[in-house]
């Protein structure tokens, strides 16, 4: 996980630890700011490897602090710093029934997309400021494991949310929205993305 540690408050001078004025200055409450990683580094660009008999709950509670805190669709393990194939969806944000919350999927897998495609504007936390515009399968199945279910669960879903599957699953094997628009679009993008590396370097 990728984090940056801010102290939050100060630690009045007075009575220290030692009991005596002057003494030494008790421990400031940390808070852990998580970074999301940018376009330029290469774990963004590595397979992610399979969930086998690790326990993932700890890394799920951080990805769903960063996704609350920026407001996205989705989230992938990569772009926190972990190449291992669990993603997030925020169903909230979403219309879609099956569900209300942010929900964990480990080892998502699409095994099944319709020939019908759509093309719509999308945008990805690790390419702050770029849009563009991408086709994706309108309707998609994925199996994947949902932590507290005995089973893997085989989804069947579209629009929107299928678009957010595809995004946060390409992610795990490497592959970036920007990657799947044409060469001339991403020419276009250059001056842009060198923005993006002037401006967060190797922060992230």
């Amino acid at each position: 996980m990728n984090y940056l540690i801010a102290m939050c408050g100060q630690q009045p001078q007075g009575t220290g630890e030692t009991g005596q004025t002057g003494g030494i200055v008790g421990l400031l409450p940390i808070i852990l700011i998580f970074v999301v990683f940018i376009i330029f580094n290469p774990i963004l660009r590595r397979m992610s490897e399979e969930v086998i008999n690790e326990d993932v709950a700890a890394l799920i509670e951080d990805m769903k602090i960063v996704l609350t805190d920026e407001g996205g669709l989705g989230l992938a393990a990569p772009q926190v710093g972990e190449n291992v194939r669990v993603i997030l969806v925020d169903y909230s944000k979403l219309d879609d029934p099956l569900f209300d919350t942010i929900i964990p999927f480990v080892n998502p897998r699409i095994v099944n997309e319709s020939k019908e495609t759509e093309t719509l504007e999308e945008g990805c936390l690790s390419i702050p400021g770029i849009y563009e515009d991408v086709k994706r399968p309108r309707e998609i199945v994925v199996e994947a494991e949902i932590p507290g279910e005995d089973k893997r669960r085989s989804i069947q879903t579209e629009g929107m949310t299928a678009r957010v599957f595809c995004h946060e699953i390409d992610h795990l094997n490497g592959i970036l929205f920007i990657d799947r628009i044409s060469r001339i679009r991403r020419q276009l993008l250059t001056k842009s993305l060198r923005e993006i590396k002037r401006k967060y370097g190797n922060k992230s």
